[in-house]
């Protein structure tokens, strides 16, 4: 598995976009069950990242959402596991 280089962004406004690319880039390498993608949070400022299985209709975790990027990992690397 990679580094986990970034992890949890306090507004969108401090994090370029390239840096988010590549992050999206290693999660769908190393997670290939799960497609990735970020969001905006309720205040329009926090990054959310946000895993969604790509078979939706198997059994087991479906969606992830949160503001911190080991936090995902870390339940990614537990779903993995199981």
């Amino acid at each position: 598995m990679a580094e986990c280089t970034t992890t949890h962004y306090p507004t969108l406004m401090t994090v370029p976009h390239e840096q988010i690319a590549q992050e999206l880039n290693r999660l769908a390498a190393d997670y290939p069950a799960f497609r990735f993608r970020t969001q905006r949070g309720w205040d329009r400022t926090r990054l959310r990242w946000v895993a969604e299985r790509v078979r939706g209709l198997d059994m087991g975790v479906h969606t992830m959402i949160t503001t911190d990027l080991r936090e995902l990992r870390a339940a990614l690397d537990a779903y993995d596991s199981n």
